[in-house]
């Protein structure tokens, strides 16, 4: 298993930057001791099946702070993984599914206006998700890559907040 994270930013009189990258790989992880293979099942002792992953996850985040009680800032977000496969059941009866494509976006901006009268804020934000699943009814059928079942999943979201208090 490798951990990566990275963060550098700043902090200046009037505005601030920060980025922060993090990057994670599991090869495998490890069944119980006592594990047994039993009946049908593809798992043998030892290593799990399908259990790597691999996760990227970079993120930025800016603001201004022009007058003082002001603050304004967005953030950017961007997550791609490489989930594998589910592990296999116990069962003859199995099926195998993973995410071939796992990538999520996101934009917001917020700020921030606080004095001895007023505490203004907002947020608007835009999301966005592509995902790929695949599933396969067989080892067999994963072993010479041929999905039975592609889905691809794609999703926008976009909202705001605006809130006021004297």
């Amino acid at each position: 298993s490798n951990n990566i994270v990275a963060s550098v930013g700043t902090r200046q009189d009037m505005f601030y930057v920060k980025g922060t990258f993090q990057y994670r790989d599991v090869k495998h992880t490890r069944l119980p001791e006592d594990y047994e293979q039993v009946g049908g099942s593809i798992q043998p002792e030892g290593r799990r099946l399908f259990s790597d992953r691999e996760d990227l996850k970079a993120t930025v985040i800016a603001g201004i702070t022009p007058v003082s009680g002001l603050d304004i800032w967005a953030i950017y977000l961007y997550q791609d993984s490489d989930r594998g496969m589910n592990p296999p059941e116990v069962s003859p009866n199995y099926s195998l599914w993973g995410w071939d494509n796992w990538e999520h976006q996101s934009l917001s901006l917020n700020g921030e206006y606080i004095n001895n009268r007023w505490n203004i804020g907002f947020t608007a934000f835009y999301d966005t998700y592509e995902n790929t699943l695949s599933s396969c009814a067989s080892f067999t059928h994963l072993e010479y890559g041929r999905p039975d079942k592609i889905t691809e999943y794609e999703e926008y979201a976009a909202g705001g907040r605006f809130n006021a208090d004297y």
